[in-house]
């Protein structure tokens, strides 16, 4: 909708605000992947494995964050996108099927592969909610393992398989770190685009309030699709490299207490966050070295570190640093409506004159009520009736219908299309 009659509107804000906006978000992630990049001149390579290891962990936690942190949905079970990514890349590599592929063209098919199947554990999405899509996540994780143990001829079974072995320069410790973070770096580049475009802000309002985001256009089933897609392509990928690190994988690799450490990375992390469920991934990376006594309990540890975090942090690592955000709020502190302010506000600006609408579209849910039409009108508004409701989503529809009332209150028809 656009009014001719006023002249635009140009921001005289300097260009280079957004970058200073960005910067306390970006700085951490600048640290935390150049202290990496620099692990080569401690020349130990047992920490070139868990950074490996964390940033495989990663790149599938980066794209999990999108459907657990950013859509809502509670996905246990994808444990079973890094299994078949594994498996995937491991039997295209050893020509158990095919004619033995290159390595990264296996973990390409691979990763074609994760996004289709990324789909069908997301699919149930569309009619199940919170714990029953959980459980669903989690059956199709069982399905994966049991086709990966009665499968032998293709992947070996419980004995297992050798997993793909990396080209040059790769092939060495510290050359797959730096494969391994690039890959990171790059899946964190493409989620924070995704979370700061308008994308992710119709995935935080259908996680919010699916019913009103909907009424306001937005399709689900297409977020839905878009982001399973996404999530398990990145998935697969982190499986095969998984698979090239470990150097043989068998089914009891990818046990419910991995997929556990992929869920509570985000929810340790905070929704709507990429710095936080990163941290989330370095700690739990971590957790397991330091408390290797302590393994027969590691289910017990993530389940009391999951309640610590819920009841200490409930927005989680993100809450904790967002120093900018944590100030007390006033006591007192209450909204005041002042229906007056905004006739007042619109006698200034010259409301009276007369005002052109063009390209209006009304849609609910896909369902297009109108399309492409033109009005006329004059903005002759007074101050909102007491009904009139100036709040958020739940409110659009009477938002709608006091709008349309102020625009009708003069002589003759307000509208004219």
């Amino acid at each position: 909708m656009t009014d001719t009659s006023q002249p635009a509107i140009h921001s005289k804000a300097p260009a280079d605000i957004g970058w200073r906006a960005a910067l306390p978000t970006v700085l951490p992630l600048v640290a935390l992947f150049g202290f990496a990049v620099l692990l080569p001149l401690t020349g130990n390579e047992y920490w070139a494995l868990i950074t490996t290891r964390a940033a495989i962990y990663w790149v599938l936690v980066a794209g999990l964050n999108l459907v657990v942190g950013y859509a809502g949905q509670l996905a246990i079970g994808y444990v079973a996108l890094l299994t078949l990514g594994a498996y995937t890349t491991s039997v295209l590599a050893a020509g158990n099927v095919l004619p033995p592929l290159p390595t990264f063209v296996a973990l390409a098919v691979a990763a074609v592969a994760g996004a289709l199947f990324g789909v069908v554990v997301g699919l149930p999405a569309l009619r199940l909610r919170t714990f029953y899509f959980a459980m669903a996540t989690l059956g199709f994780a069982t399905i994966v393992t049991q086709v990966a143990l009665a499968w032998q001829g293709v992947t070996g079974g419980g004995i297992g398989i050798s997993g793909p072995e990396m080209p040059a320069p790769f092939n060495t410790a510290w050359g797959f770190l730096y494969l391994c973070l690039a890959l990171a770096a790059l899946v964190t580049w493409a989620t924070s685009n995704v979370a700061k475009s308008r994308f992710g802000r119709a995935l935080i309002a259908v996680r919010d309030a699916d019913v009103a985001a909907e009424a306001n256009g937005i399709s689900k089933p297409k977020l839905f699709v878009t982001i399973f897609l996404f999530s398990g392509a990145v998935a697969a990928v982190a499986g095969g490299l998984f698979a090239s690190l470990q150097t043989y994988i068998t089914p009891d690799a990818f046990t419910f207490e991995l997929s556990l450490l992929f869920f509570i990375a985000v929810l340790i992390g905070g929704r709507g966050s990429i710095l936080g469920p990163l941290i989330g991934t370095i700690i739990l990376t971590i957790l397991p070295e330091i408390a290797a006594p302590l393994a027969a309990w590691s289910t017990f540890l993530y389940a009391a570190l999951l309640l610590i975090i819920v009841l200490a942090m409930p927005g989680g690592i993100a809450a904790l640093l967002d120093f900018k955000n944590r100030k007390p709020l006033q006591s007192d502190r209450a909204i005041k409506p002042r229906p007056a302010l905004l006739g007042e506000i619109l006698e200034r600006s010259g409301a009276d004159r007369p005002m052109t609408l063009r390209g209006i579209v009304l849609s609910f849910g896909g369902v297009r009520a109108i399309a492409a039409r033109t009005a006329a009108a004059r903005r002759r508004f007074s101050a909102p009736s007491p009904g009139c409701c100036l709040g958020p989503a739940p409110c659009v529809s009477r938002a709608r219908t006091c709008a349309a009332g102020a625009l009708g209150r003069r002589r003759g028809p307000a509208l004219s299309m």
